[in-house]
């Protein structure tokens, strides 16, 4: 790449003989041709040296219709071009072409496409590579429309179509924004007249005036009389920037008759009768329909607030000892705290409050005596202060003074439901050693009368591979007292104390058990710091597992995290990629030779092997023959019609490899060390399959792990339609966590856990469910299913044996799912997938009613 400097001939500023990768061909096509390329122009672009690919793009028909446009001042509005570069592009940018410093810092700084294509082709560096025939005239007209184009000020464009006394017609869009709705405006002599807005389900052919011809049209009904009077030029705005639309002549307009009137407000009535009806119906739709995760605090208002308002503060007391946590708060912050334990259903037995001394501390000491007042003196009460930074040893020492058998771990500024003593006791007493809920943040005043509720965390069950990387517990604990006595906090870790007990805790066979409801919310969200966890899993791993490292995530696609990310110890391995085909050489030859180019970025020992399932061109033929002559390839011949299962089974019995990486041969490797990925995960003893992050040609997520459905399609992939340099919901598509499946798009597996199963069921499952059907069979025996964002692939789905289009590969679909049903009936809850969610939704995009809670506890 032209990136890596040490090959570089720096007489020509090209890498010798090297090719580009896939991330720089979408990166390429997207700067110069405003978008992703096909699966046709990825694997041309794929094999050809970096002096003829790059050239090529900005030489190319399409980018000579751009430089086209840009001579004309016409703006640049097709494709990815009608919106501003983003952050990724332009540090690849950056970084890709050899040019020199300020040229860099530059492109990094590029507000727009015109600004970027002026930085660029204002140095003389880059034209010598791109564009030697670029001279005289034809750049000096290039460099001057760009820079009259940074100039333009307007991005609303638009037209006035046809207009009427009744209603005006036309069209309007932002090209920066064009998926935007925009509100356009009808304006008479400086009178407003109407309003209306675009794309409210009208169609509009705009042409080749703008790219994103569709829901951009306009049907503004004007007021009957309103255009009456001397004035006769109307103008039709864009509302927000005053562009003016288009003009039209108002003609003679008159007022009209009385009649005319009546019958309007006729038409009035009855289309509020209409509009009442429909309102009374919005609350049953509205059930049905569920709640998006972004209106979540409408969300709160129809199913917790009423739960809170209903229960009834109770005179029993559980067995919790409820230690609040104030070192860092004020006297008002521990106020509103307390004030939510006097609403409990069940009283605590007993408060502990630690706090630092100090000019807050006798009115901390206040409050906590007044709470025993107000609480009859039922609740006996004690208090601890710390100076320094010696929390353990002092929360330990009152933790060994309790005499009950639960504590909850209660920062200051934390509100709780008022059923959450009860809920927390009721786990523990069913069996749990520690216990944590999901919570929400309070926006706005501090806990005012009734503040926006925002920012929920609809947590998964306990994964212990997760928790390594992200805080996935949250501040508030309940704990068995012997446990918390037995592991103890320990000092040196500063505001991850808490998560490092968790660690420990678990990792001694306590894992933390998941209590799905919102039982507290957070007034002001303060994480653990990033460098204070990383001292805890540093301590963990040197204790338990000390060839492995951590480090903070620097995820594949550049997303910003909070996450850390593990690297497990990788020994010597050999690695079996195995892909089965049947011709389709425009797919093959992008996969193998994206294989091929990641060698060098892997520590394991890579075979390769490619099944052939009866390839009739003879192209075909002469590549496998290419293959099966390298140093790491070598082909297996399957006769029999087209079964995944059975191809993949006989594969896996011609190799002696440590690990088998099941591959399709739609794919392309984005991040080029994925195999040690996947190799490291698979290689852990509890882990008995590993898939990775997929993504579409249009660089869209495919695949971030598969989510389990009760009632109807039984799995649906996570993430689907999100862009791929997108976490997801809490960073779930970067980290590496347990899920309920993979695809077998890309599925690693250790060779004893693939024997000892027996392979994929090709009987029962041979096109659709083997790889479901397969990592269940994983799970059955006690062994993990693990996701691994940091492996990263494209993934042209199903190009090379079609969609299920018909109704044969439909019923056969169908038919796998029911079979699956029938095979795995206590699988089909998701432990990794909070019950707030509906699973009739795409995951986690909207929210159902919470599930009633059995408590086990009897104050």
């Amino acid at each position: 790449m032209w990136r890596r400097t040490e090959n570089r001939d720096f007489m020509t500023g090209y890498i010798r003989d090297d090719t580009p990768t896939a991330e720089d061909v979408r990166f390429l096509f997207r700067l110069a041709l405003g978008r992703l390329p096909s699966a046709e122009e990825l694997a041309t672009a794929l094999n050809q040296p970096m002096s003829v690919c790059v050239p090529g793009l900005f030489r190319s028909r399409d980018f000579k219709a751009l430089r086209s446009r840009v001579a004309r001042r016409l703006p640049l509005d097709a494709g990815d071009h009608a919106i501003p570069p983003d952050a990724a592009l332009l540090r690849w940018a950056a970084d890709f072409f050899p040019v020199p410093h300020p040229t860099r810092e530059a492109v990094r700084r590029a507000s727009d496409w015109p600004n970027l294509f002026e930085v660029l082709f204002s140095d003389w560096r880059f034209r010598k590579h791109i564009a030697r025939e670029w001279r005289g005239l034809s750049l000096r007209a290039f460099l001057a429309g760009l820079r009259a184009l940074q100039k333009a000020p307007a991005s609303i464009i638009g037209a006035v179509d046809a207009w009427s006394d009744s209603s005006v017609r036309g069209w309007a869009a932002d090209r920066y924004m064009p998926d935007r709705s925009l509100i356009v405006e009808i304006w008479l002599g400086g009178r407003f007249i109407a309003a209306g807005r675009t794309g409210t389900g009208q169609e509009h052919p705009v042409g080749d005036q703008w790219s994103h011809a569709g829901s951009t049209g306009f049907t503004i009904s004007i007021p009957a009389g309103a255009l009456a009077g001397t004035d006769r030029l109307a103008e039709v705005r864009e509302a927000n920037s005053g562009f003016v639309i288009g003009r039209f002549e108002t003609r003679d307009f008159r007022a009209p008759p009385v009649d005319a009137i009546g019958e309007i407000r006729d038409q009035l009535r009855a289309l509020r009768q209409m509009i009442d009806r429909i309102e009374s119906k919005l609350p049953d739709f509205q059930a049905a329909l569920g709640f998006s995760l972004d209106s979540y605090d409408a969300y709160f208002e129809a199913y917790y607030a009423p739960l809170q308002e209903q229960a009834v503060a109770g005179a029993a007391h559980a067995p919790m000892c409820v230690l609040v946590d104030a070192i860092e708060a004020s006297p008002a912050t521990l106020a509103r705290t307390l004030a939510t334990l006097d609403r409990q259903t069940a009283q605590p037995a007993e408060l502990m409050l630690l706090y630092r001394e100090g000019d807050a501390a006798l009115e901390m000491l206040a409050l906590v005596d007044s709470y025993r007042t107000s609480n009859g003196h039922r609740t006996l009460v004690s208090a601890q202060s710390i100076s320094g930074s010696t929390l353990a040893p002092i929360a330990n020492a009152l933790v060994a003074k309790s005499d009950q058998p639960y504590i909850l771990w209660l920062p200051a500024g934390c509100a709780l439901a008022p059923d959450a003593i009860e809920m927390f006791a009721s786990t523990l007493s069913a069996g749990a050693a520690i216990a944590f809920s999901d919570s929400d943040q309070l926006e706005g005043e501090p806990w005012s009368v009734r503040p926006r509720h925002v920012a929920p965390q609809f947590r998964a069950s306990f994964d212990a591979t997760r928790a390594l990387q992200q805080d996935i517990c949250g501040p508030v604990l309940a704990i068995q007292r012997n446990r918390l006595v037995d592991v103890s906090l320990r000092d040196g870790f500063g505001t991850a104390a808490l998560y490092e007990f968790i660690l420990r805790a678990a990792h001694s066979g306590a894992a933390p058990r998941h209590v799905p409801r919102i039982l507290y919310h957070i007034e002001h969200r303060k994480e653990a710091e990033v460098a204070d966890r990383l001292k805890a899993v540093e301590a963990l791993l040197s204790e338990f597992h000390p060839a492995a490292t951590v480090e903070p995530m620097r995820d594949v696609m550049e997303t910003p995290t909070q996450a850390l990310r593990v690297r497990w110890p990788l020994p010597k391995t050999k690695v079996a990629i195995i892909v089965p085909t049947r011709d389709r050489l425009d797919l093959l030859m992008p996969c193998l030779g994206s294989i091929e180019a990641s060698i060098s970025h892997n520590q394991v020992d890579l075979e390769l092997i490619v099944v052939d399932n009866q390839s009739q061109e003879p192209e075909t033929e002469r590549f496998l023959r290419k293959v099966e002559s390298s140093a790491v390839g070598r082909v297996v011949r399957y006769d029999g019609s087209f079964n995944w299962a059975a191809m993949n089974n006989v594969a896996a019995g011609h190799s002696d490899a440590d690990i088998f990486v099941f591959l399709n041969n739609d794919t392309v490797i984005l991040s080029p060390d994925c195999w040690d990925a996947l190799t490291a995960q698979a290689l852990r003893p509890e882990v008995g399959a590993v898939g990775a992050r997929l993504l579409y040609a249009d660089g869209t997520v495919q695949h971030a792990g598969v989510v389990m459905d009760e009632w109807h399609s039984f799995a649906s992939h996570e993430g689907t339609g999100l862009a791929g340099n997108a976490g997801g919901y809490l960073d779930r598509n970067l980290v590496a966590r347990e899920v309920s499946m993979v695809t077998g798009a890309c599925l690693a597996t250790r060779a004893d856990v693939f024997r000892r199963i027996g392979g994929f069921d090709a009987t029962a499952f041979p096109v659709e469910g083997n790889d479901t059907d397969y990592c269940l069979r994983v799970r059955s025996l006690g062994l993990k299913v693990l996701y691994e964002g940091q492996a990263c692939l494209y993934h042209f789905e199903s190009k090379s044996r079609g969609y299920n289009d018909d109704a044969y590969k439909q019923n056969r679909a169908f038919a796998a799912t029911q079979m699956l049903k029938a095979r795995w009936p206590t699988y089909a809850t998701d432990p990794y997938y909070n019950p707030h969610f509906d699973r009739l939704a795409p995951p986690f995009t909207r929210l159902q009613a919470p599930r009633p809670f059995q408590s086990a506890f009897r104050a």
